[in-house]
């Protein structure tokens, strides 16, 4: 017969366990629409990467990209990098990451508003292979540059990234002028 003790033990034990298969399926389950929409491989090395690139875009005046860094084609708009900085050991970095591999973080069912698009960014995550992000805060949104596909953001995400950003951009180039 079990006593007092040993009950509170396995109870303990029980509870743990449920407790850890809830979490194990509440973080399994919320990035699933993400999964689908960068694929695995680009959804790992924006979680993962230690390579971590800033890229400052303009509209493209030359498609052909010859005065540029590299140009990038997102949606129908292509786009010259006119400055690349590395952010890899940014503080913040860890959280931006998180929040775009995380389904709560879009709006899956949005439709394409009338909106203006202002693509001022893209974040370039690499490893084995690379992932590029280019975020449109006139449209709250970002795009998978490699794929050509876009999901809309929550503002709150929207909102962060472009501070995040904007701060990074800032930062290094106060550090570069000194």
């Amino acid at each position: 017969m079990l006593d007092r003790g040993k009950l509170a033990v396995l109870t303990m034990f029980a509870v743990a366990l449920v407790a850890a298969s809830f979490a194990w399926w509440w973080n399994y389950s919320r990035g699933q629409k993400c999964l689908a929409f960068y694929g695995k491989d680009a959804a790992l090395l924006i979680r993962t990467a230690t390579q971590v690139e800033l890229l400052e875009l303009a509209v493209a005046e030359n498609p052909a990209g010859e005065s540029s860094l590299e140009t990038l084609g997102i949606g129908p708009n292509s786009y010259q990098v006119v400055k690349l900085l590395d952010i890899s050991q940014a503080k913040g970095l860890i959280h931006a990451r998180t929040s775009v591999v995380d389904d709560t973080s879009f709006h899956w069912d949005a439709l394409p508003g009338d909106c203006q698009p202002k693509i001022l960014y893209a974040v370039r995550f690499t490893g084995d292979s690379q992932a590029t992000l280019a975020f449109d805060f006139g449209c709250q949104s970002v795009w998978h540059v490699e794929q050509g596909k876009s999901a809309t953001l929550i503002p709150k995400v929207a909102q962060g990234w472009e501070s995040f950003l904007t701060r990074q951009a800032a930062e290094k180039r106060n550090t570069n002028q000194r």
